[in-house]
This record gives structure tokens, C-alpha cells and sequence, in this order.
């Protein structure tokens, strides 16, 4: 959820306005930590986001 507690889309986008993680559905995370980790350098799509990068450099062929 965002600052006013609404629900965020699906996208990448609404990362960056993730405030709260409401855990009502996973009872079994009770006490749990979750962090939320972002890469900010790479977009989620496109020739540099993170897919097209990291499957690059995983395959060898780096930038």
C-alpha cells in the first residue's frame, strides 16, 4: 500500500511508493522482517532493464 493506504498496481513503477505490506493473507509471516530491495540503476523493461542486463551478463556477454 501506498502513504494513504490505497493497494498499488502490479508494476515496477509502484515500487517506489510501497509504504506498507499488508501480510492479512499470510498469516504463517506473522513477526517476519520484509525488506524491500529496489535496483535503482536499471528500469524493469527495455534494452536496459534488468532482464535484458543481467541475462547478458550471466550469458557472458556483458555491455
Amino acid at each position: 500500500m501506498d502513504t494513504r493506504k490505497l493497494k498499488l498496481s502490479g508494476s515496477g513503477r509502484a515500487l517506489a511508493h510501497i509504504h506498507t505490506i499488508e501480510r492479512t493473507a499470510f498469516p504463517e509471516l506473522g513477526d517476519t522482517e520484509l525488506i524491500v530491495a529496489s535496483d535503482v540503476h536499471n528500469p524493469l523493461r527495455g534494452p536496459h532493464g534488468t532482464p535484458a542486463v543481467f541475462v547478458r551478463t550471466a550469458e557472458g556477454r556483458e555491455r
